[in-house]
């Protein structure tokens, strides 16, 4: 009935719509599957023609920058209706940073994620309402968020690194021991690199985990 179609809406107030109409099968229920952003160019989905196939290919892009909150959607066995509920499921782990309030004073130069699984697909059933988790390649990718000017941090204060823009979008994951974090930062006088492993912690979907960092020089 529809594939990949865009649905957009004019405002807040309004209701979500698509271009043209589209009109209901007399008598039939509609299974709706959905995804955001329309047009992702991370994303791969399925071929017209095989509807029942709702499996859906997705990579993490190497810059921070074109990191996206991947979300999606469904809604099964529709009866006729004017409006469809879907409701949207944030299907990636989103990673901040941010210092420690016993950290010296200091600019923070870089900070990078080392060794995570960053492609794979996910598959919504063909009923029902639990989610599926990802099945993930094993293929490993290194992210790092680089600050031109630096972000600079004041003594014994805790300050967001990673503000508009520069949220770590992931797969979710349990994190192998070769996962780790590395951060560049600047005393005044010289770069210095710390580092930690975070392997063995697990990384789960729609949730948000903030890594507060803290160095003694």
């Amino acid at each position: 009935v529809m594939y990949n179609v865009k649905v957009t809406k004019d405002n807040a107030s309004s209701t979500w719509t698509t271009g043209t109409p589209y009109y209901w099968p007399t008598g039939k229920k509609l299974t709706f599957f959905a995804w955001y952003p329309y047009n992702s160019k991370n994303l791969t989905i399925p071929k017209d023609n095989n509807v029942k196939d709702t499996k859906l290919f997705y990579e993490i892009p190497e810059q921070v920058a074109d990191q996206e909150d991947f979300m999606m959607a469904n809604s099964y066995d529709v009866s006729e209706t004017s409006s469809v509920p879907i409701w949207f499921r944030h299907m990636l782990t989103a990673v901040k940073f941010k210092t420690s309030n016993n950290i010296p004073a200091c600019t923070v130069k870089s900070i990078a994620l080392k060794g995570v699984k960053y492609r794979g697909y996910h598959n919504w059933q063909a009923h029902g309402s639990s989610i599926l988790p990802w099945d993930l390649d094993a293929d490993t990718r290194d992210f790092t968020l680089n600050f031109p000017e630096g972000k600079k941090v004041a003594e014994n204060t805790e300050t967001e690194l990673t503000g508009e823009g520069e949220t770590f979008f992931m797969m979710p994951q349990t994190l192998s021991d070769d996962v780790k974090i590395e951060v560049v930062l600047n005393d005044g006088t010289a770069d210095f690199t710390v580092g930690a492993s975070i392997g063995g912690t697990k990384w789960e979907m729609g949730k948000t985990y903030t890594y507060h960092i803290s160095y003694n020089f």
